[in-house]
């Protein structure tokens, strides 16, 4: 959520539920927000400066191993759904539609987000009681790179090679870079041809099929294989 609608549920949710538990505002409130810039407006830190609440944030790329949310709460909630869609399944032979989507997802919500387990979700990031020690090196290692090799410029496929193959071995003559000038007398180019009523020499030579040229640099294991 942005800095305003986090400072309205401060207002309408955080403030008047803990209040009461904090001597009506005497003690001070402690509230654990993301760490993102955009939840931290101007209207929200001078309200929570006002009514003695301390703002902390996540430190970045951190909430996998400090986010009770993600740690504790949500993995149970993932356990406690597939089970109510097992029961749902069972009981109605049938899977779960928009009308009995609320319904079974409310028992899923009820059963994982209980007082025991939300405890749970502070003591095991260390927030309450107050625990370093339950954060490992290993939870805070740098990210490792996984692949540093592109994926592109990717190979062309086999039309493609034979298009280029052509462009690459063709001989153009005086008509083709000179197309405004006439036409010179001579043999014909394409084999089987008739010119005056004699057919070219190269009619009288067997034709062979059309060879594609492949690029020697390329790698044949990612060519497509010829048909």
């Amino acid at each position: 959520m942005d800095g305003g609608l986090a400072c309205d549920w401060i207002k309408k949710d955080f403030d008047p539920q803990t209040r009461m538990k904090a001597e009506d505002g005497n003690e001070t409130r402690v509230l654990i927000m993301d760490g993102h810039s955009s939840h931290y407006s101007a209207d929200l830190l001078e309200f929570c400066q006002q009514n003695n609440i301390e703002v902390y944030s996540y430190p970045p790329h951190c909430t996998h191993a400090l986010q009770g949310l993600d740690v504790v709460c949500f993995a149970k909630m993932k356990d406690c759904w597939k089970e109510e869609l097992n029961v749902f399944e069972n009981l109605h032979n049938q899977g779960v539609n928009k009308e009995d989507f609320a319904e079974v997802w409310g028992r899923a919500y009820q059963t994982a987000f209980t007082e025991e387990n939300i405890c749970s979700a502070f003591k095991a990031t260390g927030i309450h009681p107050f625990n370093p020690d339950v954060i490992s090196e290993r939870q805070m290692k740098p990210a490792e790179a996984s692949s540093t090799k592109a994926t592109f410029p990717l190979p062309q496929n086999s039309p493609t090679r034979a298009v280029m193959a052509a462009f690459r071995n063709y001989n153009f003559t005086h008509q083709d870079i000179h197309p405004e000038s006439p036409p010179a007398a001579g043999l014909s180019r394409f084999p089987g041809s008739v010119l005056g009523g004699s057919v070219t020499p190269s009619a009288s030579q067997p034709s062979s099929p059309l060879k594609r040229h492949r690029d020697p640099a390329s790698d044949p294991d990612l060519l497509t294989p010829s048909k």
